[in-house]
């Protein structure tokens, strides 16, 4: 199931909202099934959820599902209009319980969830679920990748794509705010913005740039333009090798990345500022039982900021660790040692947000700060037309 919350078009250099359209459910592009979650400690769980009922929508038709689970907190401001299985949703911690069979409705602050007529503290990651994943932001021309939450949950930057190369793109509220590019036609290909928030380093953001190769940057964000910009230093100078999709968790100066320093694209990690670093290897379930290695693609990495957990993307496996699904990827999460920087037990798929048929690719997965909402890519397989869109999942 899916929902799409908005439309956009491009004016000048700006991308800007069009009406709502409805938000009712359009079929089965994600699942609400239960998922796997991250234990505290270290432990990897798993744990079975029942499914989300529909969303009724600004005039749009309830969901089938008998659940009748609302989706409090998936859409900012959009009134369920449906059937009695449908639910008011609002841009907050909490999230709308259902009124027709299902766990009573939560008051939760803004930092918590609502699960089974409880609220939780978002920091809780002991298992991760989410609600039905609303479209935020498409492009009508080209795809969007990487959205990386700013210090508010609904400030984004995020990377489109484009024949010429990718661009950093910014926008205040991707379903209220006009966006923008923060380069012009002379600036060189960029991707994957990384927003940093807790000092500590003389920059504010994070990125790789196409030049030959792609190499790590560094800049200083001042709300429209980025200034002061720098190559990073040790253990991610350039070498004549690839280094791209950063992630970084700020309490611990820890940067994670991937290289193709010994040929194939490898995850890695290092303190910053000296020159030891680690490959990362990640163990991913297979669909039939198992585990196996994560594969040499691209893992769009994301690490909270005290470096405890990391969320990736993977292509799905079966028991022989051959990949399947037509080229698919799906979005997994894993618990990390903060000092260490590797992982301290197999990854758990997010099965509420992986779409695992029609060779759907979701990736680039990144929390808010307050590990409320997951934001990630997806283009939607074969009957999305390898469109990729930017998706949000609040916790349930």
């Amino acid at each position: 199931m899916w929902i799409r919350a908005r439309a956009w078009l491009v004016a000048g250099s700006s991308l800007v909202a069009l009406a709502p359209l409805s938000l009712g459910a359009c079929g089965d592009r994600f699942s609400a099934d239960g998922s796997g979650g991250v234990a505290p400690g270290g432990q990897a769980g798993s744990v079975s959820g029942a499914g989300a009922g529909g969303v009724g929508g600004s005039g749009g038709d309830a969901g089938t599902s008998g659940a009748g689970a609302g989706a409090g907190g998936s859409a900012a401001g959009a009134s369920g209009a449906g059937a009695s299985t449908g639910g008011s949703s609002g841009d907050g911690g909490s999230s709308g319980g259902g009124t027709a069979g299902g766990p009573p409705a939560c008051d939760c602050g803004a930092a918590q969830f609502c699960r089974a007529g409880m609220c939780r503290d978002c920091s809780d990651i002991s298992s991760l679920e989410f609600e039905t994943a609303v479209e935020i932001l498409d492009h009508p021309l080209s795809g969007l990748r990487f959205p990386r939450p700013f210090i508010e949950r609904d400030a984004l930057f995020f990377t489109l794509l484009g024949d010429a190369g990718s661009e950093l793109w910014y926008t205040d509220d991707p379903l209220g705010a006009a966006s923008f590019p923060l380069g012009d036609a002379t600036t060189l290909p960029r991707s994957g913005a990384v927003p940093l928030s807790q000092g500590g380093v003389p920059f504010e953001l994070v990125f790789d740039e196409t030049s030959g190769q792609r190499i790590a940057r560094s800049a200083i964000w001042d709300g429209m333009t980025l200034t002061i910009e720098t190559t990073l230093g040790s253990p991610l100078s350039p070498g004549g090798f690839d280094t791209f999709s950063i992630a970084v968790a700020e309490a611990t100066n820890r940067y994670y990345w991937m290289s193709t320093r010994d040929g194939p694209p490898t995850l890695r990690t290092g303190v910053l500022g000296t020159g030891n670093q680690d490959v990362v290897e990640l163990e991913v379930p297979a669909r039939d039982g198992g585990t196996c290695p994560r594969g040499d693609e691209d893992a769009t990495p994301w690490v909270s900021g005290n470096g405890g957990l990391m969320v990736f993307s993977a292509a799905p496996v079966d028991a022989l660790c051959t990949p399947i699904d037509g080229g698919a990827a799906d979005l997994y999460a894993v618990p990390l040692s903060p000092s260490s920087g590797l992982p301290l037990t197999s990854a758990v798929a997010l099965a509420t947000v992986n779409r695992t048929i029609d060779g759907s690719v979701e990736t680039d997965p990144a929390f808010t700060p307050d590990l409320c909402y997951l934001y990630f890519a997806s283009d939607g397989g074969e009957a999305g037309g390898r469109d990729f869109r930017l998706y949000r999942a609040l916790r349930r």
